[in-house]
């Protein structure tokens, strides 16, 4: 929890920025910038452990459990869920509010925000399932059993112990309890991501 969490609420709020950059304001190379993102996106993860690993190094987050957050806030996968929820809203939306006000600031927070809302919770979700389940990064990113997400400790426990059943009930039920919380939000939020 205290590695997702802060991951999920960064990643949204950086996202949410980015997104709205990539989908409603107009800049030089914007599209060309978008394509880096989805190629990044789109790369296998085993791809980016060396640099991440050697900037961790650089930063002296080695072995802490911010080699694991600065990552993860600024993964591209919430951005391009974003922005496919965020080019559903009107273009007449986004003008009307400029009529008002010139601040893009105001516009993504007044606007932007409350209108792809179960975009945001389903985003969420997904990020805090993908970061729930860290299994690769940490072990490569931390040497103090102290630090490790429990997706890794969980596979240090003895088969016969019954803490491992314990364990995985409640590796499981978090992520089902949010499910279940915000199953309609979810639904909302998969059917806003229309592919432009």
């Amino acid at each position: 929890i205290i590695i997702t969490v802060p991951i999920v609420l960064g990643q949204l709020i950086v996202s949410s920025f980015a997104a709205f950059a990539f989908s409603k304001l107009r800049f030089p190379l914007r599209d060309k910038i978008f394509f880096l993102y989805i190629i990044v996106m789109m790369m296998p993860f085993q791809v980016t452990l060396l640099p991440q690993y050697m900037v961790s190094i650089q930063l002296n987050t080695y072995d802490s459990l911010l080699s694991l957050i600065l990552p993860g806030i600024f993964s591209p996968f919430a951005v391009f869920l974003l922005v496919q929820t965020i080019k559903t809203i009107s273009n007449d939306i986004i003008e009307y509010a400029q009529l008002e006000t010139s601040s893009a600031l105001t516009i993504l927070l007044y606007i932007i925000i409350p209108n792809i809302k179960p975009g945001i919770i389903c985003t969420g979700i997904l990020v805090f399932c993908e970061q729930w389940n860290l299994v690769a990064e940490p072990l490569v990113l931390i040497e103090s059993f102290e630090n490790f997400p429990f997706a890794v400790i969980i596979n240090n426990i003895n088969a016969a112990d019954v803490a491992l059943f314990a364990g995985t009930v409640f590796f499981m039920v978090i992520p089902l309890l949010l499910f279940a919380r915000f199953n309609n939000e979810v639904m909302d939020g998969l059917q806003s991501y229309k592919l432009k």
